[in-house]
């Protein structure tokens, strides 16, 4: 009987605490579309192609993992030196790795603020916090306006939409991105309307006189910082076709190329119902990839290794660099 009031009370002292309750929920889910997308290829099948992957193409797919490490540094490196002082290249690694930690479990990568935070607690919370966030908001931007693109494509040729209406819809969407780039690119925007808008509001303007990072943003940090994110969404897209060629024995880079442009663009629109997004990204491989005539098990198992590649994999060297420098200190 003690036992079970022991169990009772440390399962209501857990569900007082929502956050923790929040992430044991999703994790659960990330679980239940793992185990119903495996059960539904066949356990025996998925692990056959995985096994039979062509380890040049695997090989070549986790090469490009350190180059994609790179441009990511060199994105945060832009916010890190520019807007938030920080000038040791070390701090900026360690900061970008333990976000990569942080965000590797939780859902939408939002553990990456803390993460980030955690190495630079020095600094302002509010300025990392802010960096964090237009950093992969330039990153959402770009996986966004490929992806819609290759999205009407895409409708155009499965679902027989007519060619006027995608059209229609290439134009306004071009026209709405020309806009924004225009405006968020302006120095205009960011110093004069933004700090406007800001400080005439009550809840935001003392937010605004803490905040350094969008006082010191200017046009020439954020084109860098968008050029390092073409060129980091170049490197993924890639691997992620390299994994599809490797588990399916076939090599047709552009449809593998256009169907990953596909499924990241859908990831990234669905709200994070999974610790690392995974199920999901599972989920939307195998439909797209269908479309080009690669198996189940095969899609199953390429976007899954995109996440054990560019997310797990670093952040368990991240937790490696990360413990030597605590215990270096």
């Amino acid at each position: 009987m003690q036992a079970l009031e022991l169990f009772l009370q440390k399962a209501a002292a857990f569900l007082k605490n929502k956050e923790k309750f929040l992430f044991f929920i999703k994790g659960l889910v990330a679980l239940f579309l793992l185990y119903y997308l495996i059960s539904s290829i066949g356990f025996h099948k998925t692990y056959l192609v995985f096994a039979g992957a062509d380890i040049v193409f695997l090989a070549a797919a986790l090469i490009l993992m350190p180059l994609n490490i790179t441009f990511q540094f060199l994105k945060w490196k832009q916010f890190a030196t520019n807007c938030l002082g920080e000038q040791n290249n070390k701090v900026i690694f360690y900061s970008l790795i333990s976000g990569m930690a942080s965000g590797a479990v939780t859902p939408g990568r939002i553990g990456e603020l803390s993460g980030r935070f955690l190495v630079m607690s020095d600094k302002n919370v509010l300025d990392v916090t802010a960096a964090t966030l237009i950093d992969k908001m330039i990153s959402f931007f770009v996986i966004v306006v490929v992806g819609f693109y290759a999205m009407l494509a895409f409708l155009g040729k499965v679902y027989m939409i007519p060619v006027f209406l995608l059209s229609a819809l290439a134009v306004l969407f071009f026209s709405v991105n020309i806009f924004l780039f225009l405006m968020i690119f302006s120095d205009i925007f960011w110093k004069e309307w933004l700090r406007t808008f800001l400080k005439s509001n009550k809840i935001t303007a003392p937010v605004y006189d803490r905040l350094q990072t969008v006082r010191l943003l200017n046009k020439k940090i954020l084109l860098k910082n968008l050029f390092y994110s073409l060129l980091n969404y170049a490197v993924f897209i890639s691997q992620f076709a390299l994994l599809v060629a490797a588990f399916s024995q076939q090599v047709n880079f552009f449809s593998y190329w256009f169907a990953g442009s596909l499924m990241f663009f859908t990831k990234s629109l669905i709200p994070g119902i999974s610790p690392g997004e995974l199920g999901v990204r599972e989920a939307t491989s195998i439909y797209y990839l269908s479309y080009f005539s690669v198996a189940d098990a095969a899609a199953f198992n390429a976007s899954l290794s995109i996440y054990l590649i560019n997310i797990l994999l670093p952040s368990l060297l991240s937790f490696f660099v990360l413990f030597k420098k605590t215990g270096n200190a």
